[in-house]
């Protein structure tokens, strides 16, 4: 897969892709980022159907599992306003740091993006801590 893609950046830069071609890297990306969206989504369903429909008749073998309540029962739930509020402002802060990253290259100004993909990479190691001290300490684990 590497070597695929090392000859495919090759061969974009030596200039021998042909407008389909470069129509087609396009489109195959669109659709990675579209599936990985419906990952997420298809998470988020889930989630949101287990914890907003936990009681429903039509899924009897969810309610014989959880007891026809959410969270299940021996299921302690962690505060939001405590270590997840903390983790998504350090998660959204990182998002701005990037972002300051790439106005910096677009404008050519080489210091203000290492300053940003600095920090972006600090806030990512911050927030890779937190969750392993999260998952390590939730009551769940």
């Amino acid at each position: 897969m590497f070597g695929w893609w090392s000859d495919t950046v090759k061969e974009a830069h030596a200039g021998h892709h042909t407008k389909v071609v470069s129509l087609h890297l396009r489109y195959g990306m669109i659709m990675f980022i579209a599936s990985e969206v419906m990952f997420f989504v298809a998470w988020f369903w889930a989630f949101f159907d287990a914890s907003l429909f936990a009681d429903e008749a039509i899924q009897a073998a969810r309610v014989t599992f959880t007891g026809g309540m959410w969270p299940p029962k021996g299921i302690e739930v962690l505060d939001p306003l405590h270590l997840p509020l903390y983790n998504t402002v350090i998660l959204l802060l990182s998002g701005t740091t990037v972002t300051w990253a790439h106005h910096a290259l677009l404008h050519g100004d080489r210091k203000g993006l290492i300053n940003g993909l600095t920090l972006t990479v600090i806030l990512g190691v911050i927030f890779s801590c937190v969750q392993a001290y999260e998952y390590a300490h939730a009551p769940f684990a």
